[in-house]
C-alpha cells in the first residue's frame, strides 16, 4: 500500500493492549461521567475505517480555510459536491451528515451577518480579484440551498407524514442562514448571473491569471490535463457556473410559489411553478453533460471543503455517523425524479371530480418507488388545509360531493324532496322520532364524522407505503364503527317515506312496497371496499405475502371485487326504482339546484369542476362501476393461476419444500415397496451417498410428511387464515371473508375441474378483462381529457398489458408441455386427482415405514443414530421389509372425504387399482416431476403494475 496516499495499516489490538497497561487501574471506570453511552457514542462518531486499523493520514483530515482565494474549477467542484448532499438531505438523511458539512454553509452565526454584508457590497459593485468566485457564485447558490432547505423544513414539520421515518427534523440548534429572506437570496442569484453575463471577458481573463497564480491543485489538475478535455476552456467554465446559478434560482423559485404559508396559494402560482420546473430541467441538460463532482482526478484538497466531523461537534447526545456523498449521476437522477413529482402538482387542479382526484391519489399511491416526503406533505397540504379542500372549498361540501358520488344525490335530497312536496302537512312520524329536521340533523351529523375518516383516507395514499398500510387498516375499523349509525339514520329515512305513512300518496299505485333504504349503510361498505383494496394489493409491493399464500390473497380480492360490484348494482338499482317509480327525477333537479347556492358550488363553475355529473340520473361513480368487473376477472384469473402452479407443484409451501426436492426418492422407494422390485433395485448409490446419510434422508422425509400433516390440519389452516385477515374478520362484513367460505369455495371450485379446464378459464377470463380495460381506455380518451384521467389511463393500460401477459405465459406454457405415454396426461387430470395422488404417495411412504407385517417397524431417527453400522442394520431391515411386501395389498378402512379440508395419512385406500390406488398415484406423481418439476420454474416480475405481478413461466434447460 503506497502509505502517502493511501494511510497506514495499525494492529489496533496490539495498541489497546498498550494503552489499557499504561493506564493507572480503573482510571476510567470511576470516572461518574465516564458512562457506558459515551463509549457507544465515541464508537459511532468513529470513522468506519477505524475499525479495520486504517488511519488516515494527517494531511487528509484537513478543513480549508474560507478566506483564502477561490479558483472557479474549485467553486464549481463545491457546489455540485453540494447538490448531491442536498438530495440526500431531501430524501430523509439528516442535515448534520449533508449540507453542515460544507465549510461555506455551516459558517458561524456571529460570522454570517459579515459574510453577506461583504456579499451585497461586491457583488453590486463587482470586483474581479481572487475572491471574486467565493463572493459572486459560492456563497449565492450556498445562501439559496439554504432558502431551498428551510422551505422543505417548513412543509416537513406540519406532521403530514412522520419524522424519523419520512425524514430528520432535527437541526442542532442550527438555523438555515435566517439572517437571509427567500426574497433576498433570489434577488442576489439574479444580480450574480448578471455579472457573470455580462463580464465575460473580465471573468476569462480572471480564470487565466488565477491558472498561473494558484496553487489550487484541482485547478491545476484541469488545466494540465488533455486539451480535448472540454472543461478546461474558460467560456465553458463560465457557462457550467451559469447554469447552476440559473437552476438554483428557478428552484428557490419553485419552492416560493408552492409555499403555502408566504402568500396565499392560488391557481397562477401554481402554474408559475409548472413553468419553473421547466427550466429547471432545461439547466440540467447541459450540467449532466459536464460536472466537477465525479472527477477522478480531485485532489485531497477539494475534499478538504467538506469537513465530515462537523457531526461530532453539534450533539453529544445524538451523534451521527460520516457519509460520503452519492455520484452526480444518481443525484441528478433522483432530482428529476422530484421533479416530475411536484409537476403532478397542477393535475389536482385540472380534475373536473372528486372520484379523478380519488384515482390520481390512489395511482400516486401505486407507484413503484415511493415519492419524496415534501411531495407527499405537500400533496395533503394542498388538498386538506385549515378546514378547506383544495385551498379554496369547504371540506363539508368535499365530503357531500364523494357520497354523492358513491351512492347518489338521493342521499342528501331523498328526505327534503319528500319534505317540500308535503309542505302544509303534519308530520303523522314524529312521535317516532323521524320526523323531517331530527333526520336532516342527523344527516348532518353523520357527514361530519365521516369527513374526518374519508380525509384521512385520501391522505393515507401519500404516505409511505409501510405507514400507507397501517394507516388504512386503522381507518377501516374507523369506518366500520359508523355502521350503527349509518343504519340507524336509514332506517329512520326508511320509516319516514314508508308506505302507509303521511307520505304514501307519492308510491307508485303498481308498487306494494317502496324499497327500504340502505344508502348510508352502502356507503360505509363500499368504503371498506375500497380500503381492504387497497390494503390487500399494498401487502404485494411491500412483499408481505409468502408465495403460496397468493392464492388465498387473490381469491380473498376476488370475493371483495364481486362485494363490490353486488353493492354497485344494488345502489344503481335504487337509483332507478327511485327515479322511475317515485317521480324523483325532476325533484332531484329542483333540489340540487337550490344547493348550488353555496360559495363552493358558485366557485365550482370558475375552476371548470363537476363535482356530481348526471344529476338528473343520481351521480354513481362511473370509474368504479367500470372498472369493477374488469378486476374481478383479473384477480379470478390470478387465484386459478397460481393455484394451478400450487397443485402441480411449482408454488411450493415451506412444509412441501423438501418433499418436492425429493420426490424421486420417494417415488423410488414407494414403487418398489408396492409395485416390486428388490435390493439393488433402490439404486441406493445414485447420488454418491453413504448408507447412512441414505436412510437419514428418509427419517427427514417422513419428518416433513409428518409436518406437513400438521400444517394442512383443519386447525392450522383457520389459525393461519384469520392470522392473515384479522383486521378485515373484525368489520361487520366478516361473514363474506370467512375461513368457511374460503373452504367451500376453494373445494367446489376444484372438485371436478382439470388443470386443462382451469388454464381455458384463465385465458378467457384474461381475455374478457383485457377487452373491459381497453374499453374503459377507449371511453376515457372519448370524455374529457385531463391531467388528471392520464394516471388513471396509464393505471388501466397497465392492467391491459398484465392481462395480455399472463395470457401468453398461459398459452405457452400448454403449448410446451408434452406427455409421453404411457404417462398420463396431467392437464386432464382433476385437482382432486392430483392432490389425492400425492396424499396416497405420502402416506404409503409412511405406511411403509411404521408397519412390517402387522406390528410396528420404526426407522432410527436421525438424533439417535449412534454410528453407520446401526445405520446399516436398520436399512437392511428396511429392504427386508421391502422385498416381503411387493405384492401385498395394504388397504385402509376409512376413505378420503370428498369435503373435507384435511387429509390424514391413514385413511387413504391403497391399492393396485390402475385408476385410483398407488400404481395410478406413482404414475401420475412421476409424470408430473418429470415433465413440470424437474423442467419448469415460475418467477414474478411487477414490470408493468406495482402491484399486480406477471407469472412466468421458464424451462430450466430450454433445448
Amino acid at each position: 500500500m503506497d502509505s502517502q496516499n493511501e494511510g497506514t495499516w495499525y494492529d489496533y489490538t496490539q495498541l489497546l493492549f498498550q494503552a489499557t497497561n499504561d493506564l493507572p487501574p480503573d482510571q476510567l471506570i470511576n470516572l461518574p461521567n465516564y458512562e457506558y453511552a459515551d463509549v457507544m457514542f465515541a464508537l459511532v462518531i468513529m470513522d468506519p475505517v477505524m475499525d479495520s486499523g486504517h488511519i488516515l493520514p494527517k494531511n487528509q483530515q484537513v478543513v480549508a480555510n474560507t478566506n483564502k482565494p477561490l479558483a472557479i474549477e474549485t467553486g464549481i467542484w463545491i457546489v455540485d459536491r453540494l447538490f448531491c448532499l442536498e438530495m440526500l438531505y431531501y430524501s430523509a438523511t439528516s442535515i448534520a451528515q449533508t449540507l453542515y458539512t460544507c465549510v461555506y454553509y455551516h459558517i458561524p452565526p456571529t460570522i454570517r451577518c459579515e459574510e453577506f454584508n461583504i456579499l451585497n457590497q461586491r457583488i453590486s459593485s463587482p470586483i474581479f480579484d481572487e475572491h471574486f468566485f467565493k463572493y459572486a457564485f459560492v456563497l449565492p447558490i450556498i445562501i439559496a440551498t439554504a432558502k431551498c432547505a428551510a422551505l422543505i423544513d417548513v412543509e416537513l414539520v406540519k406532521r403530514n407524514v412522520y419524522v424519523g421515518e419520512d425524514f430528520n427534523s432535527d437541526k442542532y440548534d442550527e438555523t438555515f442562514w435566517e439572517e437571509v429572506s427567500s426574497e433576498s437570496a433570489i434577488l442576489i442569484l439574479k444580480t450574480s448571473i448578471n455579472i457573470f453575463t455580462d463580464n465575460q471577458e473580465k471573468i476569462v481573463e480572471l480564470i487565466l491569471y488565477s491558472r498561473q497564480q494558484t496553487s489550487d491543485t484541482l485547478c491545476n489538475n484541469i488545466s494540465n490535463s488533455s486539451s480535448d478535455f472540454p472543461i478546461s476552456d474558460p467560456h465553458i467554465l463560465i457557462e457550467a457556473a451559469l447554469n447552476r446559478l440559473k437552476m438554483r434560482l428557478h428552484w428557490l423559485q419553485t419552492l416560493c410559489f408552492i409555499d403555502l404559508d408566504s402568500l396565499y396559494l392560488n391557481r397562477a402560482r401554481i402554474l408559475n411553478s409548472q413553468l419553473e420546473i421547466n427550466q429547471v430541467q432545461l439547466c440540467f441538460n447541459t450540467i449532466k453533460k459536464f460536472n466537477m463532482c465525479d472527477l477522478s482526478n480531485v485532489d485531497h484538497h477539494a475534499e478538504s471543503f467538506f469537513n465530515k466531523n462537523i457531526a461530532s461537534t453539534l450533539s453529544i447526545h445524538i451523534p451521527v455517523k460520516r457519509l460520503e456523498a452519492p455520484p452526480m449521476i444518481i443525484s441528478i437522477d433522483r432530482f428529476e425524479k422530484f421533479l416530475s413529482e411536484l409537476s403532478t402538482i397542477d393535475n389536482l387542479f385540472n380534475a373536473n371530480s372528486i372520484e379523478q382526484i380519488l384515482w390520481f391519489s390512489q395511482c400516486f399511491a401505486q407507484q413503484k418507488l415511493t415519492a419524496f416526503a415534501f411531495t407527499r406533505s405537500i400533496f395533503q397540504s394542498i388538498l386538506f388545509n385549515s378546514n378547506t379542500f383544495l385551498l379554496k372549498y369547504s371540506t363539508n361540501c368535499f365530503a357531500e360531493c364523494f357520497i354523492s358520488n358513491s351512492v347518489g344525490v338521493a342521499a342528501f335530497t331523498l328526505v327534503e324532496n319528500y319534505h317540500n312536496r308535503v309542505e302544509g302537512k303534519s308530520d303523522s312520524n314524529s312521535s317516532q322520532g323521524c320526523d323531517f329536521n331530527t333526520i336532516n340533523q342527523n344527516i348532518k351529523d353523520f357527514v361530519y364524522r365521516f369527513k374526518l375518516v374519508l380525509i384521512n383516507i385520501f391522505k393515507s395514499y401519500y404516505q409511505n407505503q409501510s405507514q400507507q398500510r397501517r394507516i388504512q387498516l386503522n381507518l377501516l375499523c374507523y369506518v366500520d364503527s359508523l355502521q350503527n349509525s349509518a343504519k340507524q339514520l336509514d332506517y329512520d329515512i326508511t320509516c319516514y317515506i314508508k308506505p302507509g305513512g303521511y307520505l304514501q300518496h307519492f308510491y307508485d299505485k303498481k308498487l306494494i312496497f317502496a324499497p327500504n333504504v340502505t344508502l348510508y349503510t352502502d356507503l360505509l361498505s363500499c368504503t371498506i371496499f375500497k380500503l381492504i383494496e387497497s390494503t390487500t394489493l399494498s401487502g404485494f409491493s411491500q412483499n408481505l405475502y409468502e408465495s403460496y399464500e397468493h392464492p388465498l390473497i387473490y381469491w380473498h380480492l376476488h370475493e371483495n371485487y364481486i362485494s363490490h360490484k353486488r353493492l354497485l348494482e344494488k345502489v344503481l338499482s335504487f337509483a332507478d326504482i327511485m327515479n322511475k317509480h317515485m317521480e324523483l327525477d325532476k325533484a332531484t333537479n329542483n333540489s340540487f339546484e337550490l344547493r348550488r347556492n353555496s360559495s363552493f358550488f358558485n366557485s365550482i363553475s370558475d375552476t371548470g369542476f363537476t363535482f356530481v355529473s348526471n344529476i338528473d340520473k343520481v351521480a354513481i361513480s362511473s370509474f368504479y362501476y367500470d372498472i369493477i368487473p374488469a378486476m374481478e376477472l383479473l384477480s379470478l384469473s390470478h387465484y386459478l393461476f397460481f393455484k394451478i402452479l400450487k397443485e402441480i407443484g411449482l408454488l411450493v409451501a415451506p412444509w412441501d419444500s423438501y418433499l418436492i426436492k425429493n420426490l424421486g426418492e420417494i417415488l423410488n422407494i414407494v414403487t418398489i415397496g408396492y409395485l416390486g422390485g428388490s435390493e439393488k433395485n433402490l439404486d441406493l448409490e445414485h447420488t454418491n451417498e453413504s448408507k447412512f446419510s441414505h436412510t437419514l434422508l428418509q427419517s427427514n422425509i417422513c419428518n416433513s410428511i409428518i409436518n406437513r400433516s400438521k400444517q394442512t390440519s383443519i386447525e392450522s389452516k383457520i389459525t393461519q387464515y384469520n392470522l392473515r385477515f384479522r383486521h378485515f374478520l373484525s368489520t361487520n362484513n366478516r361473514e363474506s371473508y370467512s375461513f368457511k367460505k374460503w373452504a367451500n369455495s376453494d373445494e367446489n371450485v376444484f372438485d371436478s375441474m382439470t388443470i386443462l379446464a382451469a388454464f381455458e378459464s384463465i385465458q378467457c377470463n384474461l381475455n374478457d378483462a383485457y377487452e373491459r380495460f381497453e374499453n374503459i381506455k377507449k371511453s376515457t380518451v372519448e370524455q374529457k381529457k385531463t391531467l388528471t384521467t392520464e394516471s388513471y389511463l396509464q393505471h388501466v393500460d397497465s392492467l391491459s398489458k398484465l392481462c395480455l401477459e399472463n395470457k401468453h405465459s398461459a398459452e405457452n406454457f400448454i403449448k410446451s408441455i408434452k406427455f409421453d405415454q404411457p404417462s398420463p396426461d396431467i392437464f386432464n387430470l382433476t385437482f382432486r386427482k392430483i392432490k389425492q395422488s400425492f396424499e396416497i404417495l405420502y402416506s404409503s411412504f409412511l405406511n411403509l415405514k411404521n408397519k412390517k407385517s402387522g406390528s410396528e417397524f420404526s426407522v432410527p431417527d436421525s438424533k439417535n443414530i449412534a454410528d453407520e453400522h446401526n445405520n446399516e442394520i436398520a436399512l437392511k431391515e428396511l429392504i427386508e421389509y421391502y422385498s416381503t411386501n411387493t405384492t401385498q395389498n395394504i388397504s385402509e378402512t376409512q376413505s378420503i372425504e370428498s369435503n373435507s379440508t384435511i387429509q390424514h395419512y391413514n385413511t387413504f385406500e391403497i391399492n393396485n387399482d390402475k385408476t385410483n390406488g398407488i400404481y395410478f398415484a406413482t404414475k401420475v406423481i412421476s409424470s408430473l416431476n418429470e415433465n413440470i418439476i424437474k423442467k419448469y420454474v415460475y418467477s414474478l416480475s411487477f414490470e408493468h403494475n406495482n402491484m399486480w405481478s406477471c407469472i412466468n413461466l421458464t424451462n430450466k434447460n430450454p433445448q
